[in-house]
């Protein structure tokens, strides 16, 4: 059974008020991404596989953020 946790996210809050904009994160990573993977070879392609899922993960939930 899973137990519902509550999360303090303010500073998320304040960062989309004053900063930038879910969107405007979530674009800031893509870009991360296609930095990331010019540096990638043949030793950390798992590594960058993992970590781009992740990324992936969090873009998705930042553009469905109204």
């Amino acid at each position: 059974m899973r137990t519902e946790k509550q999360y303090d996210l303010s500073g998320f809050n304040q960062l989309f008020n004053e900063s930038l904009s879910p969107r405007e994160l979530a674009d800031e990573l893509v870009q991360l991404l296609f930095n990331y993977a010019s540096c990638v070879d043949e030793g950390n392609a798992e590594l960058f596989r993992n970590d781009a899922s992740t990324i992936y993960l969090i873009h998705q939930e930042l553009i469905n953020i109204k």
